[in-house]
């Protein structure tokens, strides 16, 4: 079991599996948020910006993402982007789940593809011109550890880093692998406030941050 290295004030937002910790005393209404992986929910998102007033920026290359914000109204502050989060800028294949969830991903068994762009962080930073990113979230169905390993290799400092780890696919995700990507996150920097009562959803700050965190 990974467990709490601070504790600092934070908050819960967003609705059942779409709930995540977040140091609320870093958040303002100039603050940009990277939400990754929004699926068919951004009830985080749309709560975040009905309490702080600040910019969220919603990525997703799935058809169902891209269904359901067209089917939505998102207030004005809410930006989608219509990619997936990579290592690289290129296209990568995805499948969805073999045993039939909707979700989509890089590591899925299920012999079904379909192709979606995905980009690096920093590229989506320089084509939204920020120098910047306060909050970076991410749910992208497994390729969170190579995300990771480019964050740490490249010292990319985010006052918070929030993320769903796919261990639960023991077979390809295994908890040997969650332990490596904190313990790397760890030597950059990245102390862990929050874990999820489900164990999946961990909520990161960098040591940078700590003490606005604290008050």
């Amino acid at each position: 079991m990974i467990g709490k290295d601070v504790g600092i004030p934070r908050v819960r937002l967003g609705q059942d599996q779409g709930e995540w910790a977040i140091a609320n005393r870093l958040v303002s209404s100039e603050s940009i948020v990277y939400s990754v992986g929004i699926g068919e929910d951004i009830s985080f998102d749309l709560e975040l910006m009905q309490r702080y007033g600040c910019q969220v920026y919603g990525w997703d290359p799935t058809p169902l993402a891209i269904n359901f914000i067209a089917c939505s109204e998102t207030p004005p502050g809410f930006t989608f982007l219509p990619y997936g989060l990579g290592t690289e800028d290129c296209v990568k294949e995805f499948g969805g789940k073999a045993d039939g969830d909707r979700s989509f991903s890089s590591h899925s068994l299920n012999s079904e593809k379909i192709s979606l762009e995905v980009r690096k962080l920093t590229s989506m930073m320089k084509l939204l011109n920020h120098d910047r990113i306060d909050i970076l979230k991410m749910d992208i169905e497994g390729d969170e550890y190579d995300v990771i390993w480019q964050i740490a290799s490249d010292k990319i400092i985010i006052p918070q880093l929030l993320v769903e780890f796919h261990h639960r696919w023991s077979s390809r995700s295994p908890l040997e692998k969650t332990k490596e990507a904190v313990c790397m996150l760890k030597r950059g920097g990245y102390l862990i406030f929050d874990v999820s009562a489900s164990g999946g959803e961990f909520s990161f700050i960098h040591k940078t941050a700590l003490n606005r965190a604290a008050g």
